[in-house]
């Protein structure tokens, strides 16, 4: 995102009582390249959608579903989908933990009624 032509790194400020900055450094535009940087956002390049980003994001896409347990994902899935296998697993699981950390209570309970 940031071209070593077009940008300086400059340290950062060292807090009182520190010897080193615990951030890191800054990355301004050399003269001349400020409106050649403010061009380059991650938003214009997600819209761009280059080959190698969209590559990136299906590979991510199959080691969630790998990590889901999903052995029937498809990058082709449509997000509908995808999002209601997420929440039933949340439900589940919300269901699962609410009910161990209170044994012996319904998992649903009727917040409506007064005491």
């Amino acid at each position: 995102m940031n071209p070593p032509e077009w940008t300086q790194r400059v340290p950062e400020v060292i807090p009182l009582g520190m010897t080193t900055s615990p951030y890191p450094d800054r990355i301004l535009p050399k003269a001349g390249h400020e409106k050649d940087l403010a061009e380059r956002t991650l938003t214009k390049l997600y819209n761009r959608r280059p080959a190698w980003l969209d590559a990136a994001h299906k590979s991510l896409d199959t080691a969630v579903a790998a990590a889901y347990a999903r052995s029937d994902y498809t990058a082709d899935m449509p997000d509908e989908e995808l999002l209601g296998r997420l929440l039933a697993m949340n439900l589940v699981r919300s269901a699962s933990e609410a009910s161990a950390a209170r044994p012996g209570l319904p998992t649903a309970v009727n917040t409506t009624q007064s005491a």
